[in-house]
């Protein structure tokens, strides 16, 4: 008999958080479960930790890769290793944890709502010793209402959907979005973001669980780090200028170009923010391309980063002018 939920753990050098994450799995309420874990060739005590919980439950299915593909394309062989005829899967990074009501929970919303694709709770975002930092969806102001929801244009401001905290149901998923790989090889950093944008730009419906029944951590390893958003704005701006254009709807191409200009400008407002204003001249002239009016932020921060002076000194007109206009601002 399948499992009715395929639960998708992708480690690397895990052995500070693991134990965590898969008791957290392992304890939910719900039985009917396999958890895959993809060792992407770990160096550490990855493989005995998993070893001494895969000895004590069959639940458990583990495969190790012969050298580090990668974290997207570590999931994807998650994904693939899982039973295909089990009704649901979800993604548990090896850092992050559930609370034991979370499969209960987002698995009974689901059976009782067969039209919804996705259902996803809040989380609580910690730091690396689990201590409450705030909730995840005070990030996003327009996160959708508790309930259902076809909440696309809300995608285009952010991901409001965290991976780690959502079920999705398997078979709707591959209706709606046929793909062989689950999330796009092309991205590192922000395959979810995609992954939900080409679901509910195709008519996906979710629901929206406001209880945080996961824990997402930060730690000076984690993927979403602010040393990262640099090249997560570069695929973001890949995602809005080309995966979506061919399947995003005349009557969202507004939003969309409005989030291609946003990326752009937010990625140039970052270079030249960081001392990199040689590299911030292209970002922001395709944003002042690309945009449908004029915005005075985006031309002033093309002009700062073309002066001729050193990018330091570059930066520090930057700063100077962001500070001036939000003194402005509150006047």
């Amino acid at each position: 008999m399948p499992p009715l939920v395929s639960v998708l753990m992708a480690v690397y050098n895990g052995e500070r958080f693991l134990p965590t994450a898969i008791e957290s799995v392992l304890t939910q309420d719900v039985g009917e479960l396999e958890l895959v874990i993809g060792d992407n060739a770990s160096t550490d005590a990855t493989a005995d930790i998993v070893g001494t919980y895969a000895h004590r439950d069959s639940r458990i299915k583990y495969f190790r890769n012969a050298s580090n593909l990668g974290a997207t394309a570590n999931w994807n062989l998650c994904y693939r290793n899982s039973d295909p005829s089990s009704t649901y899967w979800a993604f548990l990074a090896s850092d992050d944890w559930w609370e034991p009501s979370f499969l209960r929970t987002t698995i009974d919303i689901a059976e009782h709502n067969p039209t919804v694709t996705v259902v996803h709770t809040d989380m609580f975002r910690t730091d690396a010793a689990g201590r409450v930092i705030n909730r995840y969806s005070d990030l996003f102001p327009g996160h959708p209402a508790p309930g259902i929801h076809r909440a696309v244009r809300e995608l285009f401001d952010g991901t409001y959907i965290n991976i780690m905290a959502a079920l999705v149901r398997r078979r709707a998923q591959e209706a709606i979005y046929p793909v062989d790989d689950l999330l796009d090889p092309d991205l590192t950093l922000t395959p979810d973001l995609h992954l939900w944008l080409q679901l509910f730009i195709r008519g996906a419906a979710g629901y929206y669980v406001p209880e945080p029944l996961a824990c997402y951590r930060k730690h000076e390893n984690a993927m979403t780090m602010p040393a990262n958003i640099v090249s997560r704005l570069r695929e973001e701006v890949v995602i809005f200028r080309d995966k979506l254009v061919d399947v995003c709807p005349p009557e969202l191409e507004p939003a969309r170009r409005a989030a291609l200009v946003n990326r752009l400008a937010a990625l140039g407002f970052e270079l030249l923010r960081s001392g990199r204003a040689d590299e911030a001249l292209e970002p922001l002239q395709a944003a002042l391309a690309a945009s449908a009016r004029r915005r005075l932020d985006v031309s002033v921060a093309h002009l700062i980063s073309a002066l001729p002076v050193s990018p330091s000194r570059r930066a520090t007109i930057w700063q100077l002018a962001r500070a001036s206009a939000r003194a402005l601002g509150r006047a």
